[in-house]
């Protein structure tokens, strides 16, 4: 008897540190779970603000190059190096427009 009493403490014994074995896997295992979700959160926080200051910075250079071609600022430039506006007669009007030649 004495000897099943030993062999029923020693399995409970096994059974016990297999169950906390696995529930200090499985433990550990969603801590690292988590841990990731946590660092691609802040990697996604991290690129949208990266998105948002490239959107301002290709807005800044979009107002910039239409500043830059701005007729008000071109044409006193266009003036000092002889340009200036046509006439009716620099005009040249095409009534029809004739392809000479094959097409391919």
């Amino acid at each position: 008897m004495n000897k099943k009493k030993k062999n029923k403490k020693n399995s409970f014994s096994i059974l016990t540190v297999v169950i906390f074995t696995l529930f200090l896997v499985i433990s550990l295992s969603y801590v690292r779970i988590k841990i990731e979700q946590i660092k691609i959160g802040y990697e996604i926080s991290k690129n949208k603000r990266s998105e948002q200051s490239l959107l301002k910075e290709r807005q800044l250079a979009k107002a910039n190059l239409m500043k830059l071609k701005s007729l008000d600022r071109l044409e006193p430039y266009a003036r000092n190096m002889g340009f200036k506006f046509p006439t009716h007669d620099d005009v040249v009007f095409i009534d029809k427009v004739t392809v000479v030649g094959k097409r391919r």
